[in-house]
Parts: structure tokens; C-alpha cells; sequence
């Protein structure tokens, strides 16, 4: 009995050694004013179980805390609270620290630096609390050299997994390191505005959709990073709404949809990608149908999570397998979209197996999504360019082709119309000589006709039959006319009408003229004016070509002149080189000419 007492005792005494090294070893040096410490590795965790704890209970319980297994600072989706316990020692030659977890979505993060049993410096953040001054939970305090110091930190989160990258670095170190931040957050942010507002103005000249679901895309993206990156802070200086941090989720749905209306609309998916069309469809469908299920809280914030992750990462393996089968279907600016996608799903994948804990939390897990996106944005804008001059292209290709075909057809007409030419000229030269063959072989009997009733004019033949020699000779006279008017007409369509330049009476001319239309237009009881300048005794011209003339105008005037008068007014004016201009000018009060005739 005695020796089973000593043996209990030594037991309790190495586990009580044991326990104290244990806890010993985990105890962090603050010793780098110029690095930046991770404490990850060196965290020990308490879970609430039924019902919140003070900071003096969990002081009590420093003993109950566990080491945390792994590096990786993720303890998943829980329903209660976490407590963090990290023990630290100064060795630096500042007393300015800062502690940072390096994660923006939790929802509450209480901070509580204790030495010596005495708080130090202590903290509510986290979305839903106010004191948060920077995008993530920060706490600035005064740490003596030497002596060790607990620092506890409380974290509550309903909205996302419970992820602790707890760092430790000196105050200006930290603004340094702040700064950086800004500048690097400043340029994504206002890297994907400049590709927004060019694609927005772009869009105003091409009026092109996948553009404006461009646009949409990097406006969801924006609005994801405001909330997401926690700058949600700089926004509600009164807090965030208890309703916002709950549906943080929903920025994933808008992303999902507006990324499948760009692929959708980028792709032509329709014609370029017509068997995962329908699969794109059904899952902007089922992202709809998600987003409402969150919006109206019906499943528990665990689950929803879970599914808009799921969900999301399906859609995006869609999305890409969609740019794949565009790009096999010999759409070539599918390649800038298979490499975009390729960045974000990677990015996305590594962020959301760092959600899950399966990959360990760090920057680089913690900014890879961040990357990917601008990464993706960028070369999407790429894309549109790729597109619009493939379009550009397609369409100065087709207007070629166009253009080649109606020349060609241009081309066959003016064949067709040069036979017809051809044609026109062949049968406008056969009826010329035909009308000139006609009025030669017309005019031989005519003159004959014409020579005997002329000599009738000098028989001594009673009145009547003298009156018919008259309209014989009359009408001779005008068949003859008409006759040579044909004659002429053929000799211009030939070109080879010429004038026949002869000394004549210009008086002479225009009393004979007037003397025969005198008595027609008495005969019709219409007055017939003429009126003569004087006029040169003789003139060299064509006479017969004006007898032609004056002949034609004078017998229309006659002709649809029922009533009224027909004037002839001549008159001349002498010209330098022994010229001489003869005015013609015949008025009746006939019906005329219409101006279309």
C-alpha cells in the first residue's frame, strides 16, 4: 500500500512537470522589430459549450485549454464560440506590439491581454462590433520586456468557417505593413474600376452584351471585395447591419450569376457551346434558387454555406468546360477565357480549401482568390478585344465576299448589257437602212408622180379637174417631205447629216413660207401675224434645213391651233466676222406643250 501511494505520487508529479513544459513550449519570443511573427503554430483552444464565458472564467480554466494540432488556424463552422489562448514574451527593444488575425469575416473577436492577472489592453471587434478600426481585427498594446503575457481572444462567427492567423508584429512595422496594404488594395480596386468604366464606354459604341455582363461581373467582383476584403468597416461607421453579416454568402450567388451571363453571352454558348448550354443554364437556375433560399434564411447558416461553396465551385468547372468546347468548336477567343477561368478556379479552390482547413491559412491562401480575380478580369477584357476583332475580321471577311459577289454579278450584267447594245445598235442600224432604202425607193415614183402632175398645171383642163391637179401636187408635195424628213432622221442617227451652205434670200425665204401657212390658217379662220425686221438681202445657210424647220413649227402651231392666232416674228442683228444672227419665234394660242412632253 505504501509503495502504491509513492508510485501515485511520482506520477501526478512527472504529469505535472510534464504539463508545465508542455505549456512552456509554446510560449512565442517577441524578438524581430521588423519581421512579423506567426503565432498559428503556437495556439492552444477552449469551445464554449453552454453558455458564454467571462474572461475571468477562462482565466480560471487556463489549464483546461488544448494544443491546437496543427498549424493551420482553422477550426471550421461551429455554432459556439472559440476561445484562443497565445502566450508571448517581449525580448525586443520596443514595447509597441500589434496582434492581428488576419482574417476578415468573423463575426465577433474579443481581445484580452493579461500579465501577471492584471488586463492589459482589450478589444471588441469582429463585423458586428464597433472598436474594429482596421479591415481586420487588430489590437495595439504595451508589452513590458521580459515577463510573459496571455493573450485570449473570443471568437464568435455564424457567417463564416472560424479562422484564427493570429500574427504578432511591432507598431511600426505594422503601419508599414498597413500601408503596403492600402496601396495594394487601392490598386485592385481601382485597376478593375478602370476596366469597368472603359468596358461601360465601350459598351455605349458596340452595344455589345457580353460587354455589359462584363461590366455587371466586375461590379459583383468589386462589391465581393468591399465585403469579403473588410472594408465593409470604412462604409457603416455605425456597424454593419446584423442582416448583412449574415448573408455574406449572397455575394457568392451574385458572383456565380453574373459570371454565367458573361460566360453565356461571351461564349455564344448557343451556337458555340450547344451541350453544356442547357448545363449553364440549369445552374444560373440553381444559383437563383440558392440565393433565395439565404436570402430567406430557410436552412442553417452551415448548410448554406456549404452549398453556395458547392455550387459555386461546380459552376465554375462548368464555365470553363463550356470555354473549352467554344474553343474546340474553333472559337478562338474561348482561349483567353479558358486561362481566366483556369486562374480563378485555382485561386477559388485554394481559398475554399482553406475555408474547409484542408490547406493551411496563410497569405498566400488568404490573397490567392484576390489575384486570380484581377488576374481573370483582366485577361476577360483581353478576351472582348480578342472577340470584337475576330468579329471585326468576320465581318470585313463577309463584306469581301459580298463585295466579290456583286462584282461579279455587276460584272455579268454589264456583259448582258453590252449584247444588248450590241443588239440595240445592230437593230437600230438594220432599221436605218431600211427607212433609207424605203425613202429612196419612195421618193424615184414620187418625183415621177410629182413631174407629170406638174406638167398637168400647164394643160388646159376644165376647173374641177385643175383643182385635183392642185391636191394631187399638194399632196405629193408633202408625202416628198415627209419622206425626206425620214431620210434625215436616218442620217442622224448615222451622224453623217450635213448642212448644204448656199446663198439665199433670207425676205424671200420667209414671204414664201408665210404665203403658203397664210391660207391654211384662213381656211381655218385663225389670224396669222408676221412680222419681218429688216433683214440683209442675201445670207449663205442651209435654206432647205430652215425651210424644214420653220415648215415643222409652223404646221404644229396650225395643227393644235383650233381658235385665235399664230404670230412669226423674225428679226436679225449683225455679229463681228461678217456673221449675222437670225431670231425665229413662233406664238400660237394653241393648246402647247406640256412640260414633262
Amino acid at each position: 500500500m505504501p509503495f502504491s501511494r509513492a508510485l501515485l505520487l511520482a506520477f501526478s508529479i512527472l504529469w505535472s512537470v510534464f504539463a508545465s513544459v508542455a505549456h512552456a513550449q509554446h510560449i512565442k519570443q517577441l524578438y524581430d522589430e521588423d519581421s512579423t511573427l506567426d503565432l498559428s503554430d503556437s495556439l492552444y483552444y477552449l469551445y464554449e459549450t453552454n453558455y458564454q464565458l467571462s474572461i475571468n472564467d477562462i482565466a480560471r480554466r487556463k489549464n483546461d485549454f488544448l494544443v491546437h494540432p496543427s498549424s493551420n488556424p482553422n477550426f471550421g463552422f461551429q455554432n459556439s464560440a472559440v476561445w484562443i489562448l497565445s502566450s508571448v514574451t517581449n525580448v525586443s527593444n520596443t514595447s509597441d506590439w500589434v496582434f492581428t488575425i488576419n482574417f476578415s469575416q468573423l463575426d465577433k473577436v474579443d481581445f484580452y491581454l493579461i500579465q501577471n492577472g492584471r488586463i492589459l489592453a482589450q478589444s471588441r471587434q469582429g463585423k458586428v462590433q464597433l472598436e474594429q478600426q482596421f479591415r481586420v481585427p487588430t489590437l495595439h498594446a504595451k508589452i513590458d520586456s521580459a515577463s510573459p503575457v496571455d493573450l485570449y481572444i473570443r471568437v464568435e462567427s455564424q457567417s463564416s468557417s472560424i479562422i484564427v492567423p493570429l500574427r504578432a508584429q511591432a507598431a511600426e512595422h505594422h503601419n508599414r505593413y498597413f500601408q503596403l496594404d492600402s496601396l495594394l488594395w487601392g490598386v485592385f480596386y481601382g485597376g478593375l474600376l478602370i476596366l469597368a468604366i472603359y468596358n461601360l464606354v465601350l459598351y455605349i459604341g458596340v452595344r455589345e452584351k457580353s460587354v455589359l455582363a462584363y461590366v455587371g461581373y466586375i461590379f459583383a467582383v468589386i462589391l465581393w471585395q468591399v465585403v469579403w476584403g473588410g472594408h465593409t468597416h470604412f462604409i457603416f461607421s455605425q456597424g454593419i447591419p446584423v442582416w448583412l453579416v449574415g448573408h455574406t454568402e449572397l455575394i457568392f450567388v451574385i458572383i456565380g450569376i453574373t459570371s454565367g451571363l458573361f460566360t453565356i453571352s461571351f461564349l455564344d454558348c448557343e451556337n458555340n457551346a450547344p451541350t453544356l448550354h442547357p448545363i449553364l443554364q440549369l445552374m444560373l437556375v440553381a444559383q437563383t434558387l440558392i440565393g433565395l433560399v439565404c436570402f430567406a434564411d430557410l436552412i442553417p447558416p452551415m448548410w448554406k454555406n456549404n452549398l453556395v461553396y458547392g455550387v459555386g465551385v461546380v459552376s465554375i468547372l462548368s464555365y470553363v468546360a463550356a470555354g473549352f468546347e467554344a474553343f474546340f468548336n474553333k472559337f478562338k477567343p474561348a482561349r483567353y477565357f479558358i486561362v481566366a477561368w483556369g486562374l480563378l478556379a485555382t485561386g477559388a479552390i485554394v481559398g475554399m480549401l482553406s475555408l474547409f482547413g484542408i490547406l493551411p491559412t496563410n497569405d498566400f491562401t488568404t490573397y490567392c482568390f484576390q489575384v486570380g480575380v484581377f488576374l481573370e478580369s483582366s485577361l476577360f477584357s483581353i478576351a472582348l478585344m480578342e472577340k470584337s476583332r475576330s468579329q471585326l475580321e468576320y465581318d470585313v471577311e463577309q463584306a469581301t465576299n459580298d463585295l466579290h459577289n456583286n462584282m461579279e454579278l455587276i460584272e455579268e450584267q454589264n456583259v448582258r448589257l453590252d449584247i444588248a447594245r450590241k443588239d440595240a445598235i445592230k437593230a437600230s442600224h438594220v432599221k436605218s437602212q431600211f427607212l433609207a432604202n424605203m425613202s429612196h425607193e419612195i421618193r424615184t415614183p414620187l418625183n415621177a408622180i410629182l413631174g407629170f402632175s406638174k406638167e398637168l398645171n400647164n394643160a388646159s383642163l376644165p376647173t374641177d379637174q385643175q383643182e385635183q391637179v392642185r391636191i394631187v401636187n399638194t399632196a405629193a408635195d408633202s408625202l416628198l417631205t415627209i419622206v425626206n424628213d425620214v431620210l434625215d432622221f436616218s442620217k442622224i442617227e448615222a451622224g453623217k447629216l450635213s448642212l448644204n451652205n448656199q446663198p439665199f434670200s433670207p425676205n424671200k425665204l420667209f414671204e414664201e413660207m408665210v404665203t403658203i401657212m397664210a391660207k391654211s390658217s384662213h381656211s381655218k379662220r385663225i389670224e396669222f401675224v408676221f412680222d419681218l425686221a429688216p433683214l440683209p438681202e442675201k445670207l449663205i445657210g442651209d435654206v432647205f434645213r430652215i425651210k424644214q424647220i420653220l415648215n415643222n413649227l409652223l404646221s404644229n402651231a396650225l395643227k393644235f391651233t383650233s381658235t385665235g392666232s399664230i404670230t412669226l416674228a423674225v428679226c436679225g442683228r449683225a455679229l463681228e466676222h461678217g456673221l449675222h444672227e437670225v431670231n425665229i419665234e413662233i406664238k400660237d394660242t394653241g393648246i402647247g406643250i406640256s412640260r414633262h412632253d
